[in-house]
């Protein structure tokens, strides 16, 4: 299987009567960066900003469509404004003529209908109806005759659309992530198993979007059309060498999992002795990615959704320790009669515990 990928993402536009947007070519960067480093032999194009011309989009999109054969699987990812007529708009597209400067989605649906590759899987982080700062064009006195996705979808030709028809493709302020891009994130890279497949994963996408919109007080319900018959199968997502440096200030420092390691992150001796006795295999695989690949030792948060007895009360004390090291105070909360019997606990730098009960 050959997968070949073209990630696209347009912030700003020529025409200075389209806005900005502040995530789209994030959106593109992460996930070339992250399929980079997690699918092998991957073929990848990066179509940013004034890269992402009219002419520069169609040649890669439809120049792989077309060349594609039936071994083939293509991803083709879109952040950016739709247009209210259902198109793509590029780097050069113009308000004044929408329908001769937007990249058209019926266009689109024929190619993929017509391309010989196995599985063509399209993101789309864009929305073609709703208003400001939603990813669509503010277009006057234009009717909004919206595209109707349906038509990319079919066998072998999977949709994962970041709104239906009528609603709002939304950025999120923390991530810098449109929504639909930040949950295909979150999904892909943190599954507990070597590989993410399609379209298991769809549900789990839509559910994380769906929350982080409510988070922002709005409404927002990625759509997934398409199959693929015996499933559309990739390795779990990482955050590997190409993703930190598209996004260097994100770094994480790795360890293997010996305890003793943790002492060049300042944590204490009486600490560490203590962990090292109690748990003589070192931290186990989950507690490696909350450090490895979520970063929490360098004070990044996360939400750690695992069963009864698979390390979560660790995870959460590297990251409380990691905080009363770094001068802060962490609050411990626990259920009652739960390790102990503390609700809760707060510990100030001064008093680092020398046993975690």
């Amino acid at each position: 299987m050959a997968v070949k990928a073209i990630f696209v993402g347009i912030n700003k536009q020529l025409d200075p009567n389209i806005d900005e947007l502040t995530g789209a070519v994030r959106d593109a960067k992460a996930l070339n960066a992250l399929f980079m480093d997690s699918v092998p032999d991957l073929s990848a194009q990066l179509l940013i900003d004034e890269h992402a011309t009219k002419e520069a989009v169609s040649k890669a999109i439809f120049g792989t469509l077309t060349s594609a054969t039936a071994d083939d699987v293509l991803v083709i990812s879109f952040a950016g404004h739709g247009s209210p007529d259902g198109g793509l708009a590029l780097y050069d597209t113009t308000t004044a003529d929408l329908p001769g400067s937007t990249l058209s989605m019926a266009d689109l649906a024929d190619a993929f209908k017509a391309t010989q590759a196995r599985v063509v899987l399209c993101i789309l982080d864009c929305c073609f109806s709703g208003h400001a700062p939603g990813r669509v064009l503010q277009v006057a006195a234009q009717p909004r005759s919206v595209f109707a996705v349906e038509r990319i979808a079919g066998e072998g030709r999977i949709l994962l659309s970041a709104c239906t028809a009528r609603e709002v493709a939304w950025e999120q302020p923390g991530t810098g992530h449109g929504l639909l891009t930040f949950a295909v994130i979150q999904a892909m890279t943190g599954v507990n198993d070597d590989h993410v497949s399609f379209p298991a994963v769809a549900d789990q996408i839509i559910q994380i979007a769906r929350v982080e919109a409510q988070r922002l007080g709005v409404s927002q319900t990625p759509v997934f059309l398409g199959a693929v018959q015996g499933g559309l199968v990739f390795p779990r997502l990482k955050r590997g060498d190409n993703y930190q440096a598209a996004f260097p200030w994100t770094a994480v420092e790795r360890i293997t999992g010996q305890f003793d390691e943790l002492l060049a992150h300042g944590f204490p001796n009486a600490v560490v002795d203590q962990w090292k006795a109690r748990f003589q295999g070192g931290l186990n695989p989950l507690q490696l990615r909350a450090v490895n690949e979520f970063g929490v030792l360098a004070g990044k948060s996360l939400l750690t959704v695992a069963p009864t007895s698979s390390g979560k009360t660790m995870v959460g004390e590297l990251a409380a320790v990691q905080s009363v090291v770094a001068g802060k105070k962490a609050a411990f909360l626990n259920r009652p009669g739960y390790r102990g019997g503390s609700n809760s606990r707060e510990w100030s730098h001064e008093e680092v515990p020398e046993v975690f009960t």
